[in-house]
């Protein structure tokens, strides 16, 4: 069979829709409310314009509604989508200006200067503000220091927009905080000097270097005040920081890990078959660092042979480590605090106990008190006349158990006196902690709060330190 020499047509082309696209007005016609100065001045104007010259002023009830000229203004000027509440309120003031035959200005009326009527200029609060942010408090202690202040005049609380209005209007010199180093390579520096002051003087207390000097030494100097000291009372301190290690020692600093084919022992052969899985690091929100202080030392056995140690690790991880004259500022503000924010379990004493079986009781107490007696053997013992411990006492035709009558037996003459101390408003010490547990273990009560947990003063690690060793 012969075949067709006629050829099939070729397919038709697929052709493209092409539509027309609606032609944007270019951006330089477009009336875009900007940010830059002078966009709002220049959106308002525009807005007054369309509402006097091309909607001829309508009346306020043409605004809104089927037709609505604030529509109008939005389409024609290409007004972002969401501010026809902007519109309205140009068309307001354009109308109030032509009723009172003024002349209408795109312009922002000039704020108050006394906007905040709450904190006055020149007033006890502002010297609160100043002086909490000048020490480095937040606007949150601020608040509350201006609130403990305004609770004393009975005036009314504030927040913290009206504490930072009133640090604004202040005008405070805000700058970047510069980084200062601990030292220099300045022999005249005084860190080098007391660097230099301290080797000198465990050289001499080594005794290694005598003083030779024609002067005598001053006291620090001194080896009859400071003493001879062997290297075997000496412990040598460190502190480092480590960044956490995550998935058995595979570091997050890694970028690459190395592993090897190993046989069916476990032992690496080229040719194994045993080949590890491939590690992948753990993604954490938060990357922390252990902070640690770490020792050595030198100690001398009974047999009277040297060796050396390694001393147990001190752990200051997530602690703010302060001066003494810092950490004494924040003891100042924790006790400030715990006036108004301290628990009535801690800070006040001398409550009286209970009621229980071996409470002490009085015979002016009610009958209420003594163990054995509740609401409604008490309401019976009321309607008899017997309201006290003294009457029930004195009753003989009240039929009552052995225990109860054991324990009003007991009863002492006259009413209980109230000894309860509220350490929070103690007139005669104003520190709660102090009020509370004296002068010794105030610092120690106060560095246990929630609040001063996370700073520690540096005396603390010194302290630490020469206990573990």
């Amino acid at each position: 069979m012969k075949e067709n020499s006629a050829t099939l047509p070729p397919p038709p082309k697929k052709t493209k829709l092409v539509t027309e696209k609606k032609k944007r007005p270019p951006v330089s016609s477009r009336m875009v409310r900007s940010s830059r100065v002078g966009g709002e001045q220049l959106f308002r104007a525009a807005v007054a314009h369309f509402y006097y010259n091309i909607l001829d002023a309508p009346e306020p009830s043409t605004w809104r509604g089927r037709g609505e000229n604030a529509g109008a203004c939005v389409k024609a000027l290409s007004v972002p989508i969401g501010s026809t509440g902007s519109v309205l309120a140009v068309f307001k003031s354009a109308y109030e200006c032509l009723q009172k035959g003024n002349e209408y200005t795109p312009y922002r009326k000039k704020r108050s200067e006394n906007r905040n009527r709450l904190i006055l200029r020149g007033s006890v609060e502002e010297q609160i503000i100043a002086d909490c942010f000048e020490s480095g408090g937040s606007t949150k202690e601020a608040t509350e220091k201006v609130n403990e202040y305004r609770s004393q005049i009975n005036a009314t609380h504030v927040g913290n927009s009206t504490v930072l209005t009133a640090m604004h209007r202040l005008k405070p010199v805000i700058r970047k905080i510069g980084h200062k180093a601990m030292g220099n390579y300045s022999p005249d520096s005084t860190w080098a000097k007391g660097r230099f002051g301290w080797a000198r003087q465990l050289a001499i207390q080594y005794g290694v270097l005598p003083w030779e000097e024609p002067e005598d030494p001053p006291a620090f100097f001194d080896i009859e005040q400071i003493g001879k000291i062997e290297r075997t009372q000496v412990a040598w301190w460190d502190e480092t920081s480590k960044a956490c290690i995550l998935d058995g020692g595979f570091s997050a600093c890694c970028n690459r890990e190395v592993r090897f084919r190993r046989d069916e022992n476990g032992r690496p052969d080229p040719n194994g078959k045993n080949l590890a899985q491939p590690r992948k690091i753990t993604t954490v929100k938060f990357t922390q660092h252990a902070d640690l202080v770490l020792g050595v030392a030198m100690i001398e056995k009974i047999n009277e042979e040297v060796c050396g140690i390694r001393l147990k690790p001190v752990d200051y991880t997530g602690c703010w480590i302060h001066t003494i004259e810092s950490m004494d500022n924040l003891r100042g503000q924790a006790w400030v605090m715990a006036k108004t924010k301290g628990s009535e379990r801690e800070f006040v004493t001398g409550k009286r106990p209970k009621k229980s079986s071996d409470a002490e009781l009085f015979t002016e107490d009610p009958v209420s008190r003594v163990m054995g007696i509740g609401p409604t053997k008490a309401k019976a013992l009321s309607e008899k006349g017997i309201n006290t411990v003294g009457d029930l006492l004195a009753s003989s035709a009240v039929n009552i158990s052995a225990a109860v009558r054991s324990r009003i037996l007991k009863a002492m003459s006259g009413a209980y006196q109230d000894k309860t101390v509220d350490h929070r408003n103690n007139p005669k010490q104003p520190n709660p902690f102090i009020s509370r547990w004296g002068v010794d273990n105030w610092k120690e009560k106060c560095d246990a709060t929630a609040f001063m947990k996370k700073h520690v003063c540096i005396t603390t690690y010194t302290t630490a330190c020469e206990k573990k060793y």
